[in-house]
């Protein structure tokens, strides 16, 4: 029963509006020590999936979601854009997705040069490939959206 009203809830959302636009986490990216945030505004968080409630919460809806880039902080931490749509439309949602991301281009943002740092060579002999390759500092934080 509350199944159906939450999916009846979420039809006659869409019948007023296209796609639902929310962000993908609570929060923005966190030091890699930490296991989770524990508290979100205030509130305390007693499990790992409360900091991204916003994202669980979609998923029993049956609507399609996709989360995009989003957009940065102000010291230039990635956030997440979470695109919901009406139940059966994954082609709608996808086509937001792309035109948001064409219209942005928050995707395509790299760190500087000197932000990347080199995984080392793998052994003589491995049968994993040898070279190494650029990857963006950790900057010890997790958690990205």
């Amino acid at each position: 029963m509350a199944h159906t009203r939450l999916y009846e809830t979420m039809v006659a959302f869409f019948d007023r509006y296209d796609v639902l636009l929310c962000p993908t986490t609570q929060v923005v990216p966190f030091p890699v020590e930490i296991e989770y945030p524990t508290e979100v505004a205030g509130v305390e968080q007693s499990d790992y999936l409360g900091w991204m409630r916003s994202c669980t919460l979609i998923s029993p809806t049956g609507c399609p979601a996709l989360s995009v880039p989003g957009g940065f902080t102000p010291d230039g931490l990635p956030v997440g854009l979470q695109i919901v749509g009406p139940p059966r439309a994954e082609r709608l949602v996808l086509e937001v997705g792309h035109a948001f991301e064409q219209a942005t281009r928050h995707g395509w943002r790299r760190p500087p040069p000197e932000e990347l740092v080199r995984l080392p060579s793998l052994s003589a002999g491995s049968d994993q490939a040898e070279d190494a390759r650029p990857v963006p500092r950790a900057r010890g934080l997790s958690g990205f959206s």
